[in-house]
């Protein structure tokens, strides 16, 4: 199959001959992603990645927060990967993604403005900058689920909603802190 994206790469079409195993495997796509069990373990391994980036990101830095707040994202990092469901797991990656911005913000020089992670709208210049970043990885992500024959719209950690490419969004959490590096 040959995958037409745009600069940026998002998702423009694709041109491939017929072929059943991309039928079969967005069957199986829908068949993972309507075992709650199976959702759960894979969230768990995206969470549980993309806090150990964010623990990563933080270890350059040393200050009077530094030990608590990086005692905050390991607690949620370890819970994280034993959470019985996905909204206590939601629970977990959200509490530690708020210490590891409150963190980031410390580490950022003052005139950035930065005082914790805010979108819709950025209200600060490297809010406006994470917002943009994350975006464009979005797109690159959606662009090449498609390309793999999956369907970008069908995820296990993010709620569906029209018009939202959950599995995406859902891949992105991994990526977050090296975007943010």
């Amino acid at each position: 199959p040959v995958a037409y994206l745009d600069a940026f790469g998002g998702y423009l079409g694709r041109l491939e001959p017929p072929m059943p195993r991309v039928a079969a495997l967005q069957r199986a796509q829908l068949r993972l992603a309507e075992r709650p069990d199976a959702c759960l373990a894979l969230a768990r391994t995206v969470v549980v990645a993309k806090l150990r980036g964010t623990r990563a990101n933080l270890r350059r830095w040393e200050g009077p927060a530094h030990d608590t707040l990086m005692a905050r994202i390991q607690h949620a990092e370890r819970h994280g990967g034993d959470a019985p469901n996905l909204d206590v797991l939601r629970g977990h990656e959200g509490a530690g993604a708020a210490a590891y911005f409150e963190g980031l913000a410390l580490l950022l020089p003052e005139n950035w403005s930065f005082r914790g992670r805010r979108f819709n709208p950025p209200g600060d210049p490297f809010n406006a900058l994470l917002s943009y970043l994350y975006s464009l990885l979005h797109v690159r992500l959606v662009g090449a689920i498609a390309a793999a024959g999956l369907n970008p719209y069908l995820g296990f950690f993010h709620a569906d909603r029209d018009g939202h490419a959950a599995l995406a969004s859902d891949l992105i959490e991994e990526w977050r802190p090296m975007v943010d590096r």
